[in-house]
């Protein structure tokens, strides 16, 4: 079994990979920084190779997913590790910018989202396959002056806050978190949408 850890030269994607190779599995860890995913593939073992990806570039992203593919195989599994402060969004929101902004949000939702739609159709297509999302304490609450960090953490396509989550059918626990599903929690969003019409009578 092969999966593919972004963030993979970090602490977080590198304890990842570690555990997954003590369970059998081969880890490809890809990192913006080659040198440091090449460090960490060298200490965890043959089982684990290292790449340079960048999340943030969508055409290289699919580009590099595919070469992946072709030369190792189909993947079981994606791991997206990759993440982190990049010091643009330090600040309460009125003193920040659009500009302080991107490159937050094109890291922690657009780098995601490119690297999913890189890997899901091959699962698609091989009936199996895995996508696990490392998150922070800004996906269930934010945090002051990281309003940019905290929304590009928020859980899920609809950002539900636990308790309405839950109200509309979602199973939320310390494990298992259906809020990141995305059709589980489209259907929820359009229950939840539902009742504010009601509630409001259609104005």
């Amino acid at each position: 079994m092969r999966t593919l850890i972004t963030g993979g030269g970090g602490r977080i994607g590198g304890a990842a990979a570690e555990k997954l190779v003590q369970d059998g599995w081969k880890v490809i860890l890809a990192d913006k920084d080659l040198g440091a995913a090449q460090s960490m593939a060298k200490r965890i073992g043959p089982n684990a190779t290292a790449i340079a990806l960048d999340i943030t570039q969508e055409l290289s992203v699919k580009e590099i997913v595919k070469g992946l593919i072709d030369r190792h195989g189909p993947l079981q599994a994606l791991v997206n590790a990759a993440g982190g402060r990049t010091g643009t969004d330090i600040g309460w929101f009125t003193e920040t910018s659009p500009d302080t902004w991107k490159p937050l949000i094109d890291l922690h939702l657009r780098g995601v989202l490119n690297i999913i739609q890189a890997v899901l159709p091959g699962m698609i297509a091989q009936k199996n396959g895995s996508i696990v999302s490392m998150v922070a304490v800004e996906s269930f609450r934010g945090m002051p002056k990281s309003a940019a960090f905290s929304t590009a953490k928020a859980r899920g396509l609809w950002q539900f806050m636990t308790a309405t989550g839950r109200e509309n059918g979602l199973y939320v626990d310390w494990f298992i978190d259906e809020r990141a599903d995305p059709e589980k929690s489209t259907a929820a969003a359009a229950r939840y949408l539902a009742s504010l019409v009601k509630a409001f009578d259609g104005d």
